[in-house]
């Protein structure tokens, strides 16, 4: 921008359109992210929370009371997990503002910096990529470690079973 801004008359009428482009680009990112957080949160959350609601409830009632008081009722997931859920979907509101906003910013930079924009995405892309190959080690690793916490608890509830066997 500032190359264009400093070199002849010719290259203002390119700033200008370079900072017009950015404004809508900025604009657009904006106004779909407000669009995709009032549909997906307000309306069709609210939607969800009703219809998943009345299921529930719907099919409690054709259960009938049960013999066990104290087992779960299954109002309480309407009550409790259903709104978790919902909670938690409200996260994919953010996925198509994250997707614009990642094709504008490359955009803006192939155009601005031009090839050398190239290199940096190479760095970023394979940094994500390494991200997500360390991750899978960690997660298998911590699946084996979950395991051997299971076979240590069975030992240790097997132990303390035969001290009360012999406490008795």
């Amino acid at each position: 921008i500032i190359k264009v801004a400093t070199s002849d008359s010719e290259s203002g009428n390119r700033l200008a359109w370079l900072i017009i482009l950015f404004a809508a680009i900025v604009y657009l990112e904006g106004f779909f992210g407000v669009v995709n957080a009032h549909l997906l949160t307000d309306i069709l959350g609210a939607r969800f929370s009703s219809v998943v609601s009345g299921m529930v409830i719907c099919k409690s009632l054709k259960r009938g009371r049960r013999l066990d008081a104290s087992a779960p009722v299954e109002t309480s997931l309407a009550g409790n997990d259903i709104v978790r859920t919902m909670e938690n979907l409200r996260l994919t509101q953010w996925v198509p503002m994250l997707i614009t906003a990642l094709i504008g910013g490359i955009t803006v930079l192939v155009v601005l910096i031009g090839v050398s924009s190239v290199v940096g995405l190479f760095v970023m892309f394979s940094i994500v990529g390494l991200n997500r190959y360390i991750s899978s080690k960690t997660k298998k690793a911590e699946k084996l470690n979950l395991k051997a916490g299971d076979k240590r608890l069975t030992l240790m509830r097997q132990l303390i079973e035969g001290i009360q066997a012999l406490k008795m």
